[in-house]
């Protein structure tokens, strides 16, 4: 039955150790990226892991490209995160220094708290200012280059770019991973470059079957991506990565490869080093992929959203619902409602993450003991309820994506 099923029977498992010894760490452009995300703690862990490792690293051309096209976003999204973690204690400030409503605190109480909101707004302050100068002189990106230099493979000739589209779209007609989660994903542009978007991870997994074959190594892949296109998801778990990847790449290579997420690299290299990692290292990153694993969404199901998720949206936001005929006709009134539309946005993220975070603590005290059948049950009473919140904000992002859509066009329209 391995014979002929062997993707299911993964050999990197069987013998671990060795695996680790012999294979080629290949890493995805999301991990490259996450690098922005993580505290600079976990980042030195993590930059400390790959140092140790970096003889036998390596990153496809295309890899490479996707991480120098989006960076800049990525450090945007940082130095916006904390201008509003910003706003929001200046707005908690504001709100306990009024003497006149509720909430009412005392003066002694307030004089305590005024040192930590100065604290808390200056740290904020240094670290998007830090964010900031990485636009022109990136220090994270120096760092890379150090380390993968001589470790980028080739890029594929037009000619081979045109084939790889053709058989992607044969393949995400059927299905086939890697790649067809993103098979709406810009395809539609004349510009060849955006025609290549949808394409992007099957052309990673086309130059890592290259470099297996030409190097005759197993390839460790390392991937922030969350998506059914490179992992079999069961009952909302992960449970490791697709069967027809490790399939197909055995046949074309005579070797094989297994798929680790950030986290679980993390973990498994400090066993194979012989090296402690910090646990809070290794939970920042796995809540961050669990936060990643929410915003992703399908362009395709956004503009086909089932309609009950304008009642979510609407019940979600109440009176706060758009104020104006949508979408706008005017350019500047679009801009507004396009911002408004993020704000919200990025409230029912946080409301998604929270409910995830929930449903991994569940999960992880589930697993570490067994609890009385009283306890037991209700545990699983609130995961049923995180789930269905999680399906709530959920249908509600659907819409508000839906919307901004809809603001883009427009925009493009006027522009």
């Amino acid at each position: 039955m391995k014979t002929k099923f062997s993707g299911h029977f993964p050999t990197a498992l069987t013998n671990v150790d060795q695996f680790w010894k012999n294979c080629l760490f290949v890493l995805d452009a999301n991990v490259l990226l996450s690098l922005y995300r993580y505290s600079n703690s976990t980042r030195e862990e993590f930059f400390s892991v790959l140092n140790s490792l970096r003889d036998r690293l390596w990153i496809p051309y295309q890899v490479g490209q996707e991480y120098l096209g989006n960076r800049l976003s990525v450090i945007g999204e940082q130095v916006k995160a904390y201008e509003d973690s910003a706003k929001k204690v200046e707005a908690l400030r504001s709100s306990l220094e009024a003497t006149t409503q509720h909430p009412f605190v005392s003066s002694q109480v307030l004089v305590e708290c005024q040192g930590t909101f100065t604290k808390l707004l200056a740290e904020f302050k240094s670290s998007k200012e830090e964010h900031e100068r990485r636009i022109n002189l990136d220090d994270i990106m120096i760092e890379l280059s150090d380390l993968l230099d001589n470790k980028v493979g080739e890029p594929f000739d037009r000619a081979r770019l045109e084939k790889a589209i053709q058989d992607g779209g044969s393949r995400y007609v059927d299905k086939i991973p890697p790649g067809f989660s993103d098979a709406k994903k810009g395809g539609d542009s004349p510009v060849f470059e955006d025609k290549c978007r949808p394409y992007g991870d099957y052309i990673i997994w086309l130059q890592i079957i290259e470099k297996a074959s030409a190097e005759n190594k197993p390839i460790l892949f390392v991937t922030g991506d969350s998506k059914e296109d490179w992992w079999v998801v069961f009952n909302g778990k992960t449970t490791g990565p697709h069967p027809k990847l490790l399939q197909e790449f055995e046949v074309l290579t005579g070797n094989n490869v297994y798929l680790y997420t950030p986290h679980q690299f993390l973990q498994r290299a400090s066993e194979f080093l012989h090296r402690e990692t910090s646990a809070q290292a290794v939970n920042e990153i796995r809540d961050g992929e669990l936060r990643e694993a929410s915003f992703e969404f399908d362009e395709e199901q956004v503009r086909t959203v089932e309609p009950e998720s304008e009642f979510v949206f609407h019940e979600f936001f109440g009176s706060e619902y758009l104020p104006w005929n949508f979408p706008a006709s005017d350019f500047d009134t679009v801009i507004t409602q396009r911002h408004w539309l993020k704000e919200k946005l990025r409230d029912v993220r946080d409301a998604i993450e929270q409910a995830l975070l929930k449903l991994a603590r569940l999960d992880d005290e589930l697993r570490k003991a067994p609890p009385s059948p009283q306890k037991y049950a209700r545990m699983q009473k609130e995961k049923s309820e995180a789930k269905r919140e999680v399906s709530y904000y959920r249908a509600a992002q659907s819409h508000i994506q839906a919307m901004l859509v809809e603001c883009d066009e427009r925009i493009r329209s006027v522009l």
